[in-house]
């Protein structure tokens, strides 16, 4: 994908433009965008993950980092106990 491409991307996702990156769009910011465009433009890519995206490129990625922490701590234990719950229920 091309560098205006994944700028015009993610600028539709977030409503804001991507930080600006150097031209040879190789530094980690540029290649780290480039990642979640093509995410964003994979077919299977889930409404929930594609709103998330859009959601938390809008705002401070640190804020954004501890609140993923959060929901990963939440997700995996409740996972658990969901499938140790199908183990015990005899799936």
């Amino acid at each position: 994908m091309d560098r205006a491409r994944a700028q015009m991307a993610l600028l539709a996702t977030t409503g804001t433009p991507p930080v600006p990156t150097s031209e040879s769009g190789r530094d980690a910011l540029g290649i780290a965008e480039a990642r979640i465009v093509e995410v964003l433009d994979h077919p299977a890519t889930s409404r929930w993950l594609r709103d998330a995206l859009g959601t938390a490129l809008s705002r401070d990625p640190v804020d954004v980092l501890d609140d993923t922490d959060m929901l990963h701590e939440l997700l995996v234990d409740r996972t658990a106990a969901a499938v140790d719950r199908m183990i015990e229920d005899g799936f």
